[in-house]
């Protein structure tokens, strides 16, 4: 129902602002809108009446209800009538444009409350989510579907309804079940998917885009959990005050009744294991496969996790992605292997020795949605799934800082600098820097030179000869640079065990996210 408050901040809203007012029963909810009555025997408690000032001081007795009292004139704005629920508007305000707008108000209020009826009704004859969805189409006029997280669509009220439009997301929905990769970029939709979750209510989603159609988005949260989203599509007829409302309650009548059924509808069984597994749930090697076998799922002699996601280093702030919902288009092109969504990752598990056949697909994709991964070293216990998880995923942190070309990293490839970055964190680096690194590192912070990027390329390739041409310089000048060095570290450059030690700081300094200190400098 319209309480009495309400109608006045939905007044200002559309710039028919009272000067003054007063309320006595602010959450009375109105039954009835009366229009310059002739006589006041219809109003009643309940009743929102639109009357000139005039008219109001020339009445009899008053029943109680909201009197809208427009001035005649301009110091009638002073006046204070004796009832209790009252606001003075100024004589700029049309009576025809405030009555309209209450009409339409009222109208509208009804509506959701007949909705509400509708639905709460479902409840109690405990109808299932698809009876649900087809209740909210009716009282809304449009058909609507259940998206998760995934973007992946649960449930339609009437697919065919939505067959032959020429939205591109509702077809890719339609044709896919989920809305395909190639679309997010295109129609900004990582944004769209923020906002989603950041979401109090209902909301109408405007678009800009010639093939994409305005929609009103509800959030779905279940179990204290965010679920996904619920969409109304304008398909048979423009959207009315108050669809964002009803969407509210089918939002709500929804979570209930999702609310009841077991597990996650998220996921498959077999995500749902692994998911016990990276919470610690789950921590028996017979107990795992005795479940995972009634799924058909079969023990393989050696696994690799892959993850897929953005770097911090990587990151947009002013661009939010949307990682997660890419889990429906990798499942299309890798149907056997099992995905999972995990903080802003995807997770990957391979059950195979040789991972080359996937990683060269799976490239093509990551290079057409500017993505990245890291794959774990094999491991042959499925128990060992999470500390593989943490395994790639540090990697792929570590990935872009030590190979930028690069799109997949492995942690065959690059455990040393994982060790190293995880040391780097525990202790301050400038206790960590052999001292011959930090003196060359404070000498070209003096004077100005590069001495510390030659040792950089020359330990590189151990040859003069070899780092003189990758710095495209003379062969003299390269020896006068390698005795330079030398001087300054007092370190002689043919020595392994020098060479070591300088190697370990340059490590150690391009993984560590904390730099020397000033005072070290």
């Amino acid at each position: 129902m319209l309480a009495f408050a309400t109608v006045l901040e939905r007044l200002k809203a559309e710039n028919m602002c009272p000067a003054r007012a007063h309320l006595t029963r602010p959450d009375w909810a109105i039954d009835s809108v009366l229009l310059h009555p002739a006589s006041l025997h219809r109003m009643r408690e309940n009743s929102v009446c639109v009357q000139y000032v005039s008219e109001f001081m020339g009445g009899s007795a008053r029943p109680d209800g909201l009197y809208l009292l427009i001035c005649d004139r301009k110091q009638d704005l002073d006046f204070r009538p004796e009832t209790g629920n009252w606001a003075i508007f100024p004589p700029t305000v049309s009576d025809h444009l405030l009555g309209a707008c209450l009409h339409r108000l009222h109208m509208a209020s009804q509506r959701v409350d007949m909705a509400t009826l509708r639905l709460s009704q479902s409840l109690l004859r405990k109808d299932g989510p698809e009876a649900i969805a087809a209740i909210g189409e009716r009282v809304l006029g449009n058909p609507i579907f259940l998206s998760d997280t995934t973007t992946k669509v649960l449930l339609f009220s009437n697919m065919e309804a939505l067959l032959g439009v020429q939205d591109e997301l509702i077809q890719s929905i339609t044709t896919h079940g989920f809305v395909t990769a190639e679309f997010f970029d295109k129609y900004e939709y990582p944004a769209l998917l923020a906002s989603i979750e950041n979401s109090s209510g209902a909301f109408l989603c405007k678009s800009r885009f010639a093939a994409k159609e305005d929609r009103i988005i509800a959030r779905l949260t279940v179990n204290d959990s965010y679920y996904g989203w619920i969409v109304a599509f304008p398909r048979f007829r423009p959207f009315q005050e108050g669809d964002c409302e009803i969407m509210d309650v089918l939002a709500g009548v929804l979570t209930v009744e999702l609310e009841k059924k077991t597990g996650d509808h998220t996921f498959s069984h077999r995500e749902g294991l692994l998911l016990e597994l990276m919470s610690g749930h789950l921590t028996n090697d017979d107990e795992f496969w005795t479940r995972a076998n009634y799924l058909g799922w079969r023990k393989s002699s050696h696994y690799h996790v892959v993850v897929i996601g953005q770097s911090p280093a990587q990151i947009d702030p002013s661009k939010p992605r949307a990682v997660l919902a890419y889990k429906n288009q990798l499942a299309l092109s890798f149907p056997d292997i099992q995905i999972i969504p995990i903080r802003n990752h995807l997770a990957l598990l391979l059950e195979t020795e040789r991972v080359e056949p996937i990683l060269v697909p799976l490239q093509r994709f990551l290079a057409g949605h500017q993505l990245s991964a890291a794959v774990s070293s094999s491991f042959q216990s499925i128990l060992q799934f999470s500390e593989h998880y943490e395994q790639a995923s540090g990697i792929l942190d570590i990935g872009p800082r030590v190979c930028p070309d690069d799109m997949i990293y492995s942690y065959n490839t690059l455990y040393l600098h994982h060790y190293v970055a995880a040391f780097s964190k525990t202790y301050p680096p400038e206790s960590c820097y052999m001292p011959e690194f930090l003196a060359l590192l404070r000498y070209d912070a003096q004077y100005h030179t590069n001495y510390l990027e030659t040792l950089r390329v020359y330990l590189k390739h151990r040859n003069a000869i070899s780092t003189a041409a990758a710095l495209h310089i003379h062969r003299n000048t390269m020896n006068y640079r390698l005795q330079k060095i030398q001087e300054i570290a007092g370190q002689d450059l043919t020595e392994g065990d020098n060479l070591y030690r300088l190697w370990f700081s340059f490590m150690l300094y391009d993984l560590s996210e904390r730099g020397p200190s000033d005072g070290v400098l």
